[in-house]
């Protein structure tokens, strides 16, 4: 099912000429190039769970970064939001 909206998700942001214009700007940013549609759903179907673990451990490893705008009084530093996260996952696990 996770797949499916993926997919769905993909065509839709390929739906009107500013969407596609973005997508093909992250296309060759991230890949080198413009990638067909059909060449990231078979990348999408290739997919396996650990593929999935393998990216959040490293995204999880990696030191977090903050950026705030506006009144900032009231805005939480970003280690006690780290703090909060390390605290939801430990009790979802």
């Amino acid at each position: 099912a996770a797949k499916h909206k993926l997919k769905a998700k993909l065509m839709m942001e390929r739906e009107t000429l500013d969407d596609n214009m973005s997508a093909m700007s992250l296309d060759v940013a991230n890949h080198g190039k413009i990638m067909d549609v059909k060449e990231l759903e078979q990348a999408i179907d290739g997919l396996k769970a650990a593929d999935i673990k393998a990216v959040a451990g490293r995204v999880m490893k990696a030191k977090p970064a903050m950026a705030s705008l506006g009144r900032l009084h009231a805005t939480p530093h970003v280690d006690e939001l780290l703090y909060i996260l390390q605290f939801v996952i430990r009790k979802y696990k």
